[in-house]
């Protein structure tokens, strides 16, 4: 069975021409697109929160406080001791993607939580101790915001009506 829908409504046919040009390099939204991203990941930052569920990041562990606290670095903000990470955010995009992301090697644990472990022969200095190992909550901070999300879906329908 063959269904064929003709249109012959020229502002239909222009939203269809749009489309079908949008889908073919959509360089310039998505670098539009990679700087929400790129924002949304530093709004991560700024409230401390996982963007996906809006949940506040759990709390430094207390031997993580006090060593700021020696170290003049408390009060202060979580993932951001140095400013490093959220410095490193990066963006990168095409025809056909957009992205935000860091190189920094120590990202994937901050966000994705997980357990690590010194080099063989080595202990983790921590809080004024030595230990063998130490389990890094998740902290996600990548991820998409439901403002960014309004704001992407924005920047396409702009992007799939414009007329120039």
């Amino acid at each position: 069975m063959k269904v064929e829908i003709q249109v012959f409504d020229r502002e239909v046919m222009d939203l269809f021409r749009h489309i079908l040009h949008a889908g073919s390099d959509m360089t310039p939204v998505n670098r539009d697109i990679s700087e929400v991203l790129r924002a949304g990941m530093e709004l991560a930052f700024d409230r401390e929160a996982d963007p996906n569920t809006g949940q506040k990041w759990k709390q430094l562990h207390p031997m993580t406080i006090e060593e700021r606290e020696v170290a003049g670095n408390w009060p202060g903000k979580i993932l951001q001791r140095s400013g490093r990470l959220v410095s490193s955010l990066t963006i990168e995009s095409g025809p056909d993607f957009a992205a935000a992301g860091t190189n920094v090697v120590y990202a994937a644990i901050q966000n994705f939580g997980g357990k690590i472990t010194p080099k063989k022969g080595s202990a983790l200095k921590f809080g004024g101790g030595f230990f063998a190992s130490a389990t890094i909550p998740a902290r996600p901070f990548a991820g998409i915001w439901p403002e960014s999300l309004d704001e992407i879906e924005d920047l396409l329908a702009a992007f799939v009506l414009d007329d120039s």
